[in-house]
């Protein structure tokens, strides 16, 4: 009877709401499920087709999940909305790199007058990716000059600086530049699968070596290859 009784009994069910399917995405998303917060995101969607935070996520994960397309598409539309910058530029940076499109980087993705540090630091050094992969070098190299003004300590930007560096056949001071950008916390794995970068890390490397043995060689960078 009293399972009769249960059966019978009206159960209140509440109904999510977009916000609630959002937040369950961000709970998804910082557990690394990226697949089931991209269903929550979606059902925020249909509740609400301009909810801006869930396109921004949406996209962030689009291009964690390697898939540009899609994460220029909702980052695109989260701009239509108004996203903040601070969100939404070095996200939208990244996928236009990522898809070659540099001119955009240059024209969409600009400082302008207001920007925090942090933001301004993002998008000089967007800028001087897409200037290098323009083959611009003086301006690429400009870009990271002046991320150095704004932090000087920024180790991206020596990066950045080295690779200008073995574009133009300076392979001496491209290696003191890694070596800058690895004291400021670079972490040399990061080089592991770079043709560029990984041979003069390997030289790096060796001269640390011959240091804690208290000998440093005389080594020359340029028989290594760069390709």
């Amino acid at each position: 009877v009293l399972f009769s009784m249960c059966l019978s009994w009206p159960v209140a069910v509440q109904a999510m709401d977009s916000d609630d399917y959002y937040q369950a995405a961000q709970e998804y998303f910082e557990e690394g499920k990226l697949k089931h917060a991209v269903i929550q995101l979606k059902n925020a969607l249909l509740l609400d087709q301009d909810y801006t935070k869930a396109r921004l996520l949406l996209g962030k994960i689009y291009l964690e999940q390697e898939n540009p397309r899609s994460a220029e598409k909702e980052l695109g539309r989260a701009r239509e909305l108004g996203a903040d910058r601070e969100d939404l530029l070095p996200l939208l940076g990244k996928v236009l790199l990522i898809l070659r499109q540099e001119d955009r980087v240059i024209e969409e993705v600009k400082v302008e007058k207001g920007d925090s540090i942090p933001l301004q630091i993002n998008i000089l050094l967007l800028q001087g990716k897409a200037y290098l992969l323009k083959e611009e070098l003086d301006t690429a190299n400009q870009k990271f000059s002046d991320v150095l003004a704004l932090e000087p300590n920024a180790a991206e930007a020596f990066l950045g600086k080295a690779r200008v560096a073995i574009k133009r056949g300076e392979h001496e001071p491209a290696s003191e530049l890694i070596e800058r950008a690895l004291d400021r916390g670079m972490p040399i794995r990061q080089f592991e699968n770079d043709r560029v970068l990984a041979p003069f890390c390997d030289e790096i490397q060796r001269k640390e070596t011959w240091k804690d043995i208290g000998a440093i060689p005389r080594y020359r960078f340029f028989l290594h290859p760069l390709q």
